[in-house]
């Protein structure tokens, strides 16, 4: 199940490190650069970060059903906030 792309606003240098990091101690790894494709044995996703307008792109190519994107956008917004992301 794919889902609708999710868009992070106030994405700073630091922020895109922390978020990188909080993925990785999740056991999802991101590959080097600032977009790309991320594929894990529950989730992929493709992303793309814009340094210049501070903002993360994410959508979710695919996902459990059973537990839906909206939960899916709500695991990453937490995990944004926790790297200073509103």
């Amino acid at each position: 199940m794919a889902c609708p792309t999710i868009t992070l606003a106030g994405v700073t240098p630091d922020a895109w490190t922390c978020l990188r990091g909080r993925a990785a101690a999740m056991g999802v790894a991101v590959p080097p650069g600032d977009s790309g494709s991320i594929r894990h044995r529950d989730a992929d996703a493709e992303y793309g970060w814009d340094a210049a307008a501070g903002t993360l792109a994410v959508t979710i190519t695919r996902a459990p059903s059973s537990i839906g994107c909206a939960a899916v956008e709500s695991r990453l917004r937490r995990a944004a906030a926790a790297c200073g992301v509103s």
